[in-house]
């Protein structure tokens, strides 16, 4: 009864589409962070000047972005997948709920770890749905953006999200969660934004050895096959320097993905041909 009872209080959360807590966080960081890149690289270059022209890639960037503001998105992917894969991550949690964390001494350690853990686990999700054909075609929408806006941040498919979410319940599954820091949340959220912003800076050793880098990202994004499947870690470029997919930055790339065949129908085309996409390739690998 209490696992019900779970998923029926998950179920009223994502119907709860006017969340002023949601709306708020959203509008202020993404918002603060829009305002800080015009100061910095000027309005020519801004993602604000790209979010006015409406242009181009930028369009879904921006209908994805109001999905989230008004926590439209995760009711939709919930809606899109019968909410198997949210039911699925939550049986996986329930049944190897081991509260290792609970081993560590001191909430701040805890932290730390489930921290670089759950980011290790981002960047080996990020490698299956890169390196799996029939999950690159999910995956491959986000990198389907020809420009960087920060709003690409949010441009993903309802269907990849849904299966990642099995990935992102095992570090909690094996540890156990716990209290999370707001300020390192909206750090987060704001290293994201800078990610797929117009900064183009290497960041210098910390951008080499510790933490990704605008300029690397771009790499990520890249169209050359040179740059393919590099730079893939979401926090940490540390994971990219262990496992051999780090690659340095280079001064000019050219975004998207070979023969792109989004943003030309409008978002409801795109969406319905990732899913094409997904199956056709799953249904070759048999």
């Amino acid at each position: 009864m209490d696992f019900l009872e779970k998923i029926k209080s998950k179920l009223i959360e994502l119907l709860d589409v006017f969340n002023p807590e949601v709306l708020f966080y959203y509008l202020a960081v993404a918002g603060g962070m829009l305002v800080i890149e015009l100061l910095i690289v000027g309005w020519p270059k801004s993602s604000l000047r790209r979010i006015f022209s409406f242009n181009g890639s930028v369009k879904t960037d921006v209908a994805f972005f109001m999905l989230d503001v008004f926590n439209l998105y995760s009711l939709i992917t919930v809606l899109l997948t019968f909410g198997a894969f949210h039911v699925l991550a939550r049986v996986v949690y329930e049944m190897s709920h081991f509260d290792l964390i609970y081993t560590i001494p001191g909430l701040p350690l805890q932290f730390l770890v489930l921290f670089v853990v759950v980011d290790l686990k981002n960047y080996v999700s990020h490698w299956v749905f890169h390196r799996v054909d029939a999950l690159w075609k999910l995956h491959e929408f986000h990198h389907s953006a020809t420009e960087f806006c920060m709003l690409t941040r949010y441009r993903g498919h309802f269907l990849e999200t849904a299966m990642k979410r099995v990935f992102d319940v095992i570090p909690f599954a094996i540890f156990g969660s716990i209290e999370s820091y707001l300020a390192v949340t909206v750090l987060v959220e704001m290293h994201q934004l800078a990610l797929h912003s117009a900064f183009t800076s290497n960041w210098g050793w910390i951008g080499r050895y510790v933490l990704v880098s605008p300029a690397a990202h771009r790499i990520h994004h890249s169209a050359a096959s040179k740059h393919f499947d590099r730079n893939m870690g979401n926090t940490f470029i540390v994971w990219d320097r262990l496992f051999g997919t780090y690659h340095p930055p280079e001064h000019e790339v050219d975004l998207g993905v070979e023969e792109n065949p989004y943003n030309k129908h409008g978002l409801l085309s795109d969406i319905l041909s990732a899913y094409k996409r997904f199956f056709k390739a799953l249904k070759a690998s048999k």
